[in-house]
């Protein structure tokens, strides 16, 4: 094996994403049909910078990932880049089309660095072909799957709320200066807050429609829900491949939870709702793909198992991109991936109780701790956000009525009207049990959370499922733990919270067979 820098991919990959850039370029004045110019900005934009990052990272002969994490890998470090131009934006107060140059000289830096690399650098292929075929085999389901749910997407009746989102993604488009107040709004009110926590995501798609040249609701509604269900689907499985033996398992998971999301798609509020309508939206996007992702790769640090220096190093630096992304994002990113993170690391830095593990937990809670740290300090400095609007309608421009509004909206149940129940005296509140016991999963899998219990000690996905359920339960749904759950988010966002409840893991790991393999040891 020759020596120098490693690589898994050929030239041809890389090369072809170029030219996917160019001719996004070429489309900013000679617009293309939508069904091939989305795609091609897509891979121009947003998979093209993932790739040079990733192969920047990647130095090493033997590679653990499998396809679909590394398209993963390519889209979430491709909307970091795009973050960050959209801070350059934010920071300056410039407008769409000045970021739009910015991004083309940073993108042709980007391919440039990546044509060198591979100009300057041997290549040999460490992969062996059976255990390519070994680490792929769950591709064709992972597939299936995407195309199913992005079909189910597409069909499912839009949310009329969307108008609110779309006016961040029109304010761009008509060069109005991106972080002004009048350009982000938070319910009909300057919020200057919103668009460091939140505004990023709007920024990137206002780039996918501002080079694909795609009206923004026809983008919002229809391209960009397609482009996200595999992309989390990926996610959910990068996820529960670090908790199980097998892929089978780890694939049972994912369906499990998909089947999940079905069911609970009707009501509001509710996070098969925002899994099926509201994907495209940055809560969806941070909670079903960034949220996941950043686990994955703090379970594959908490492990420890990578004796590579350079790996550990390339993993960290991958996690912390990852979680700066999620915080960007939406606001709550760090809150959701700290709930899934940081406990479990703590328990499992008690249990091996080495230098290492404390400095891996260092590591997973160093991005984390910063995001509270500025969050903290910048409290006295910013506005407050705004409380939700009462039960009057609200007012829609004529400009999204008429293509935006379905025909009959969802139903209203309860739980989205009041999502706060009082217990006599009012500093006594939880979340509405109807976020919980409404759902036949939801039941079985809380009473399987149960049974799991006396497995904690020696299975590791166990002890994962029974922390993340246990203190989302406690904060939720006990007086003192919504209290202190309020005093980082409002109350009429605590059911947020809900969603973390890994109903179709706990589920997965009730059924799946006891072998002989460590329980902890990573899947191949």
């Amino acid at each position: 094996m020759e020596k120098g820098c490693k690589s898994s991919r050929s030239l041809g990959i890389p090369l072809l994403f170029s030219i996917c850039f160019l001719v996004s370029i070429f489309n900013l004045t000679h617009h293309l049909p939508a069904f091939l110019s989305f795609p091609i900005t897509v891979c121009g934009i947003v998979l093209l910078p993932g790739m040079v990052l990733t192969e920047m990272l990647r130095n090493r002969e033997d590679n653990q990932s499998i396809y679909a994490e590394d398209l993963l890998t390519w889209f979430v470090l491709g909307i970091f880049v795009i973050t960050c131009v959209s801070l350059v934006g934010i920071t300056f107060h410039l407008r769409l089309s000045t970021l739009v140059k910015i991004v083309i000289v940073t993108y042709c830096v980007l391919g440039f660095t990546m044509f060198a690399k591979f100009k300057l650098c041997r290549y040999s292929n460490p992969y062996k072909a059976r255990s390519e075929d070994h680490r792929n085999r769950a591709i064709p389901a992972l597939l299936f799957l995407a195309a199913g749910m992005a079909l189910v997407t597409i069909l499912t009746p839009r949310d009329f709320d969307d108008w609110y989102y779309l006016g961040y993604i029109r304010d761009f488009l008509a060069q109005k200066p991106i972080g002004l107040e009048d350009a982000i709004f938070d319910l009909g009110k300057p919020a200057p807050t919103r668009i460091w926590f939140g505004g990023a995501w709007w920024i990137a798609e206002s780039f996918l429609t501002y080079f694909s040249g795609i009206d923004p609701v026809t983008c919002h509604q229809t391209y960009v829900p397609l482009l996200m269900m595999p992309v989390a689907i990926f996610a959910f499985f990068a996820l529960t491949r670090q908790l199980f033996r097998t892929n089978t398992v780890a694939l049972m998971a994912v369906y499990l939870q998909t089947v999940f999301y079905l069911s609970s798609s009707i009501p509001l509020k509710t996070v098969g709702w925002f899994f099926l309508c509201r994907l495209a939206q940055d809560k969806a996007v941070c909670f079903f793909i960034m949220v996941p992702f950043a686990t994955a790769l703090a379970l594959q640090i908490i492990k420890g198992n990578d004796s590579n220096p350079h790996s550990r190093l390339r993993l960290r630096l991958t996690y912390w991109f990852v979680t700066l992304t999620s915080a960007l994002t939406h606001g709550m990113g760090p809150i959701w991936a700290g709930l899934t993170i940081l406990p479990f690391a703590l328990v499992e830095t008690l249990r091996m109780r080495s230098r290492r593990a404390v400095l891996n937990l260092g590591i997973v809670a160093l991005p984390i701790a910063c995001y509270a740290a500025i969050v903290i300090a910048a409290t006295g400095h910013t506005q407050p956000q705004f409380e939700a609007p009462g039960p009057e309608p609200v007012s829609i421009s004529e400009v999204m009525r008429g293509p935006y509004l379905p025909a009959s909206s969802y139903p209203d149940p309860i739980e989205s009207r009041h999502p706060i129940v009082r217990l006599g005296r009012p500093d006594q509140v939880i979340l509405n049990p109807l976020f919980v016991i409404r759902y036949p999963m939801a039941i079985a899998a809380l009473i399987l959370t149960m049974l799991l219990i006396p497995r904690i000690k020696g299975d590791m996905s166990c002890r994962f499922a029974v922390i993340v359920t246990t203190l989302v339960l406690l904060l939720t749904y006990t007086p003192t733990g919504a209290n202190l759950a309020a005093r980082f988010i409002s109350y009429r966002l605590l059911f947020r919270l809900s969603w973390l409840l890994p109903w179709g893991i706990v589920i997965a790991i009730a059924g799946q067979v006891k072998r002989a393999q460590p329980s902890d040891q990573i899947c191949r």
